[in-house]
């Protein structure tokens, strides 16, 4: 997976490759931490704030605190999203990829701008947001008629994009 800096675009210092780069020590621990913060309701500024006191974040950068926190609760956020999908896919039976396309969205990101499927469409199985580090991206549910609107001609296709490297999974279903 790639961990993404301010300036995403930036290939001297905008991309890390986790791949050639040791574990970093978050990965182990992180979902510890997040989950109590997202119980109890946390900003980012107070999960940061008892997080420094703990040895195994306080070695960390605040920037790699702050994406492991981030990626955390957009990840929680989309698993409960999902649920709210299923529980209304009789009338809204359709998922429209919307990601932000802005100077910061990824390209691949915003190739999948507009997609539309199906709520148990397989493709969600891999393309579900989050799909990187720090990404912004959504899935907005449909009904018949708003995705007929929107281009749904009764077949999905394939995405154009991609999700980043290490994020072709589901937030609600787990890793494999």
């Amino acid at each position: 997976a790639l961990v993404v800096s301010v300036d995403y675009q930036n290939e001297e210092w905008g991309k890390v490759n986790m791949a050639t780069t040791k574990r970093q020590p978050g990965s182990t621990f992180k979902s510890l931490y997040y989950a109590a913060a997202l119980a109890e309701g946390k900003t980012f500024a107070q999960w940061q704030k008892e997080a420094g006191a703990r040895p195994e974040l306080a070695a960390l950068p605040a920037g790699r605190i702050e994406t492991i926190y981030r990626n955390a609760m957009q990840t929680a956020y989309h698993a409960g999203h999902w649920e709210g999908h299923q529980q209304a896919k009789k009338r809204r039976p359709y998922l429209m990829y919307d990601a932000i396309n802005d100077g910061r969205t990824r390209p691949t990101h915003k190739a999948m701008d507009g997609y539309i499927a199906p709520v148990d469409d397989a493709i969600w199985l891999t393309h579900y947001p989050p799909n990187a580090h720090n990404c912004r991206c959504t899935v907005i549910s449909l009904t018949q008629a708003q995705a007929e609107a929107r281009g749904w001609a009764g077949a999905a296709t394939v995405p154009m994009g991609e999700p980043d490297a290490g994020w072709a999974h589901h937030p609600a279903l787990g890793h494999d």
